[in-house]
């Protein structure tokens, strides 16, 4: 660890005994003191949020395509489309939030800033859900179609809002928070580096809890017993979620941001280009950088790889990093565009993902779903799959590494690529299943069971297990360390991209397939009247020729690190739908779900409407999400993010909650999947409270998400080596609490919002996010926490720009990198007394 990187959540440097390197702080900003910042108890908080969030994210991503079109009256395809854009907008809003962790704020402080923007996102959608006036009139969208009134005007607008203020909370916390458990272990000591892979293992675990206990209680209360007792008691989770955040917030171990690694790359793109007509000397004299200038953690190896950046690295006599770049600099944004191919073939092949989550629950809705006298929800039966991947995280761990491993000779038993290329082949299969069952669905005389549809409930597990992990692992450790966080952004734009491209896939196919009067194949308030059984086979083919563009990339892919038997390389067993964790984890997960069954059933929003605002919703978060794992590596801490915007969840929820209650503000109760003619979809000021309400959630949960993991792995210093064991196991602790609060949420919310009410389930949410914040700020006085140095992208940049001012130097094959003791821009009192302004 770079010295001086770390401080606590005041801002002050640690302390040696403690951390030397002083790369991570407490939440003061001061040197963190490894007895008391970081190691498994101040990951414990990350894995309890992980497991509450997940309560309400995964059923309600879910759910989320049932509440659009049973309550919002929207179509088959508009009800899809809103939940794909909803998560691709949590995706993309992850961006955010790894810029901010990254570069100005620390992880917790990103979960806390926007972890209320979150609960206000879930909190609006309670409320559109509880007033009558803000969702359409109840109806039957089954029965009556053409009497069902589809919500539009300001209900429309309440609800994306709601939405993506849920999407962008989401987005910006889900880039901080394995970043945050992972920060409390030093991954460069033995001890603390087991720990840490041990931590991701219980984090997804802890997904997988809490998804499974939402899918039971949260869709359960949404369902029975009103979208707005669901919405919110999942803003209540939230705001527990926050809470205990926020008690941990003395225990971590916050990383200091180390500036915009976006301004770097451009940095680098511009003195390249500047630098092109120079020819490469034979040694290259490294720029002497100010301190702040020397943001590197790690110096990467110089590579033969896009020669021509090598150019940004020439020293012709100017001053400044938008002049000449280091060797570090320029190898960063190496690593970043080596990525790119990978990031987008693997984007291609992952858009079948979103869609079959969103259209299998529609599949079930239409289903007999009870169980002798026990009714079943279809978001319920993503339990199928949770569990599936709790116990593949320890099989995969304790026998499948191991037994690969001696075979193949792989550190990780087998490539993250090779991983995630199964998890692609899983997808194209779970695509065929799910076509044929469709058909067969369509052509029985009687109602075909719910259980049929197990077999691609299954198969998504599977493609969960593979792909899902070896995506965020391979951007994870192919990514610098000082732009970990962005590498895990990019993950989760790729995933919100995926979304996105899922819903014009949906809205091009609607309009190939468009004649005259009839309408496309996925038009309509009913699945029986569309033809999804042949959008699955399209599903398949586009899936299939993804899978094997990828193919074609991966093979020709050269690792940063030798993944056969490299010490550098963490092998971590976390299985779990990371794609489908959109608020905070564990409330937002469970509530994300069965948000589809909310939209459908009480906001009347049709099929296609209620999955595009899922799916908008799922985007904003991740946006969110990448923009504050940028800002808080940077600029914020972590535990000012979480406690920043940790309210914004809260407010979320308890605006959907609201929603939910007062007849007001939804729709009045109609069986939309019987007479859908005479159900009035929500519209006007309603649609625009759920809007708002998804909104403040996507915010808050987008920010929060991005700094939670990063800020729990600040609490171990890599150095030693006990603590470097900790770390290992924190991260395998935390995946297990993700997993462990989306099992709980998926049946314990699940079954609140269905049977209790949605208002009951969105106001449940609220209070678990209250808690978890009370917790995470009790925390507080014993986090570490890294300095904020900085964006690692501003260092990319210098780069770029450095190595195209020297375009036309040659290259050699040695550049001799000369690195500068910080010592000599520091005084005898610590202060910095080196020129600022030789950044640039």
């Amino acid at each position: 660890m770079a010295v001086g990187s770390f401080v606590d959540w005041r801002g002050n440097p640690i302390d040696r005994k403690l951390m030397a390197d002083g790369s991570f702080v407490d939440w003061r900003g001061n040197p963190i003191d490894r007895k008391v910042h970081g190691g498994v108890r101040a990951a414990w908080f990350m894995f309890f949020l992980s497991v509450v969030t997940n309560m309400v994210n995964i059923p309600n991503m879910l759910n989320l395509v049932t509440y659009l079109n049973g309550t919002m009256h929207m179509g088959v395809s508009s009800s899809s489309t809103t939940v794909t854009n909803f998560f691709g907008a949590t995706s993309g809003f992850a961006l955010l939030g790894a810029f901010l962790s990254d570069s100005y704020i620390t992880r917790s402080r990103t979960i806390l800033l926007f972890g209320p923007l979150e609960f206000l996102g879930v909190g609006l959608l309670a409320l559109q859900a509880y007033l009558p006036s803000l969702h359409p009139p109840a109806c039957n969208t089954e029965a009556e179609l053409s009497n069902c009134e589809e919500v539009h005007g300001l209900n429309n607008v309440i609800l994306h809002v709601g939405l993506y203020i849920w999407a962008f909370s989401e987005g910006c916390i889900r880039a901080c928070t394995p970043s945050l458990g992972a920060d409390q272990f030093d991954h460069e000591d033995p001890s603390e580096s087991r720990q840490q892979s041990s931590f991701f293992n219980w984090f997804t675990f802890g997904i997988s809890l809490g998804g499974f206990i939402g899918l039971i209680l949260i869709v359960w209360l949404e369902n029975y017993k009103g979208w707005d007792i669901g919405f919110g008691v999942c803003a209540l989770l939230i705001l527990l979620g926050l809470l205990v955040v926020a008690a941990g917030l003395p225990f971590y171990r916050n990383q200091v941001p180390e500036g915009s690694p976006l301004t770097r790359m451009l940095q680098v793109l511009v003195v390249a280009f500047k630098n092109r007509k120079y020819e490469l000397p034979e040694k290259l004299e490294e720029a002497q950088e100010s301190r702040n200038g020397l943001d590197s953690i790690e110096v990467p190896c110089q590579t033969n790889f896009l020669k021509f950046l090598d150019k940004a690295s020439i020293n012709h006599g100017e001053d400044g990093t938008w002049s000449v770049c280091s060797t570090m600099k320029v190898e960063e944004t190496k690593i970043v565009l080596r990525m790119l191919p990978l990031f987008i073939s693997s984007m291609v092949g992952y858009i079948s993902n979103p869609l079959l989550l969103t259209f299998t629950v529609q599949q079930g809705s239409m289903t007999n779903t009870r169980l002798g006298k026990i009714h079943i929800s279809p978001a319920t039966l993503f339990v199928i799959p949770i569990t599936f991947q709790m116990l593949m995280l320890a099989i995969y761990d304790r026998f499948l590494v191991p037994f690969m491993r001696k075979r193949t000779g792989y550190a990780c038993g087998i490539t993250h690529l090779q991983r995630v290329g199964l998890g692609f082949a899983s997808m194209i299969v779970a695509s065929v299943v799910a076509a044929v069952v469709e058909r067969k669905r369509k052509e029985a005389a009687v109602q075909m069971s719910l259980f049929w549809l197990t077999p691609q409930f299954f198969l998504l597990g599977v493609s969960d297990v593979t792909s899902f992990v070896g995506l965020l692992e391979f951007f994870n450790s192919e990514a610098p360390r000082g732009m970990k966080s962005i590498g895990t952004a990019l993950f989760w734009c790729e995933l919100g991209l995926a979304s996105w491209m899922g819903t014009f896939l949906v809205e091009l196919v609607n309009k190939a397939t468009r004649h005259g009067h009839h309408g496309g194949w996925l038009e309509g308030t009913s699945l029986n009247n569309s033809h999804l059984d042949l959008f699955y086979w399209v599903i398949a083919v586009i899936g299939l020729l993804g899978f094997l563009n990828y193919l074609y990339w991966a093979k020709k892919y050269v690792y940063q690190h030798n993944p056969r038997m490299d010490s550098n390389v963490v092998c971590r067993s976390d299985g779990f739908p990371w794609q489908i964790l959109v608020a905070l984890r564990s409330c937002p997960n469970s509530a994300n779900f069965s948000l589809v069954a909310y939209f459908h059933r009480t906001l009347h929003l049709d099929i296609v409407t209620s999955s595009s605002v899922i799916t908008y919703l799922v985007g904003a978060v991740s946006f969110f999400d990448v923009l504050m794992n940028i800002l808080s590596n940077a600029y914020i801490k972590p535990t000012t993010v979480i406690f920043m915007f940790g309210p914004f969840v809260v407010l979320g929820y308890l605006l959907l909650a609201l929603q939910a209650h007062l007849p007001s503000l939804h729709p009045p109760f109609c069986e939309i999947n019987k007479d859908p003619s005479k159900c009035e979809p929500a519209q006007g000021w309603n649609l625009t409270l759920l809007y708002l309400s998804l909104l403040m959630f996507a915010i808050g949960e987008g920010c929060m998400r991005a700094c939670v993991p990063a800020l729990g792995e600040d609490q171990f210093s890599n150095d030693d080596p006990q603590e470097s064991h900790l770390r290992s196991n924190l991260l395998s602790w935390f995946q297990f609490a993700n997993s462990l609060g989306a099992l709980v949420g998926l049946v314990f919310l699940v079954w609140i919002e269905k049977n209790l009410g949605w208002d009951i389930g969105f106001l449940f949410c609220a209070l678990i996010v209250i808690v978890g914040l009370l917790i995470a700020a009790s925390g507080l006085p014993f986090y570490g926490m890294r300095k904020l140095n900085g964006s690692p992208l501003t260092r990319i940049l210098q780069v770029l720009v450095t190595s195209s001012k020297k375009r036309q130097a040659a290259v050699v094959d040695v550049i001799e990198l000369q690195e500068i003791s910080t010592s000599d821009y520091i005084d005898e009192d610590g202060e910095d007394k080196s020129d600022s302004k030789n950044i640039w």
